[in-house]
């Protein structure tokens, strides 16, 4: 079963989406795109959350146990229940 991160998080928090994509020009004008790979498109959050020491602990446990793991969240737009990328 996949971990869920349920901290929440301030409305103050900034995110990129990025994707990655593969082209192909052709002579007669026609580009073909394509989505690179199964997971084509990525977000990075820069996250600010404020508690106590004790409670930081346990958060910096679950994102260290969590580099090469996914695990769900919600991102702060809210409703995009996603699983997290690996790595």
């Amino acid at each position: 079963m996949t971990d869920t991160f349920s901290w929440g998080t301030r409305k103050t928090a900034r995110g990129t989406e990025s994707a990655r994509t593969l082209q192909s020009q052709f002579g007669d004008g026609y580009k073909q795109i394509a989505g690179m790979g199964i997971n084509d498109k990525s977000e990075v959050w820069e996250l600010d959350w404020t508690g106590t020491r004790s409670e930081a602990s346990v958060l910096r446990a679950f994102l260290m146990s969590h580099i090469t793991k996914s695990f769900w969240w919600t991102n702060p737009w809210g409703g995009e229940e996603a699983l997290s990328d690996e790595g």
